[in-house]
């Protein structure tokens, strides 16, 4: 049995806003869905409190925990910092109660660890700029999403600890290059550390965003093989992989630097991908 949670926060109480996260939850769990793997995918766009969020995990976990789990992924789109450990906010987050208002990533580890999965795959498309790192601990964010209690785990993070990660309307960078490189496969199986490295190509001489990848496996880790679902798809963008250019770009400024409003909103131009032209998918 193979299980997927998909959680997305475009909306925040006492942080800025961060359009193109939800869609970017819609367009991965329709990858998913096309990659016809997946038993169970939980969806948390909308109750998103880091109390939600939590009570929700623990629920799916409930429900799978007697079954025979081949692969758990987890994807997070939104603000995420560093505290002690790598933690992902939710849309209540506040500073002054960061702890209460945020998920911790080990803490996910542990309870993912109750499924006991062959193989724990994280997409992590979150900010890691302006964290509040402890003094001569500047890799903090980044050895945090490196480690892992469970066997056997991939984990994708967007971009390094000193850098943002960027969103459009359309959905975030990241998380759209990540699907180009799946649906790029012209045939055959689609590896994990492929995706990796079309990432790692994608990125490369980018100076303002650069994704870090960690594996502890056997290197060959599957997602999926390809199929006329995921060609369908494919086949629904109107460009081929040398993309338009996003001109509604906004920055995913750290927390600590919420204030300043030229960060909110910058006028950049961005690589988008194949879905980038058709949100919504």
């Amino acid at each position: 049995m193979n299980l997927a949670i998909l959680i997305a926060i475009s909306r925040y109480d006492h942080a800025h806003d961060l359009p193109g996260c939800t869609q970017d939850a819609r367009n991965m769990r329709q990858l998913l869905m096309a990659c016809h793997k997946y038993d169970h995918i939980l969806e948390i766009t909308e109750k998103t409190r880091a109390s939600d969020i939590w009570q929700s995990l623990l629920a799916f976990v409930a429900e799978h925990q007697d079954k025979n789990i081949d692969e758990v992924m987890l994807y997070f789109s939104g603000h995420g910092y560093y505290h002690g450990d790598a933690r992902f906010c939710g849309s209540d987050f506040e500073a002054s109660r960061r702890h209460s208002t945020s998920v911790s990533n080990a803490e996910i580890d542990l309870l993912l660890r109750q499924l006991k999965p062959r193989v724990m795959v994280k997409v992590i498309d979150a900010c890691q700029s302006g964290m509040p790192y402890i003094k001569g601990e500047q890799g903090a964010f980044k050895l945090a999403l490196s480690r892992s209690v469970l066997p056997s785990f991939i984990s994708m993070a967007s971009s390094q600890c000193d850098q943002p990660s960027y969103v459009n309307l359309e959905g975030s960078d990241f998380t759209l290059k990540w699907i180009e490189a799946v649906l790029c496969t012209q045939a055959g199986p689609i590896y994990y550390s492929d995706i990796g490295a079309y990432l790692a190509k994608a990125f490369e001489g980018n100076a303002d965003q650069t994704p870090f990848f960690v594996s502890q496996g056997h290197g060959r880790e599957m997602l999926c093989a390809m199929n006329e679902a995921l060609a369908r798809l494919r086949a629904r963008s109107t460009q081929s992989t040398a993309q338009t250019l996003s001109t509604q770009a906004h920055r995913r400024v750290g927390l600590s630097q919420h204030a300043p409003h030229r960060d909110k909103a910058m006028d950049l131009a961005l690589k988008t991908d194949v879905l980038g032209r058709y949100a919504g998918l």
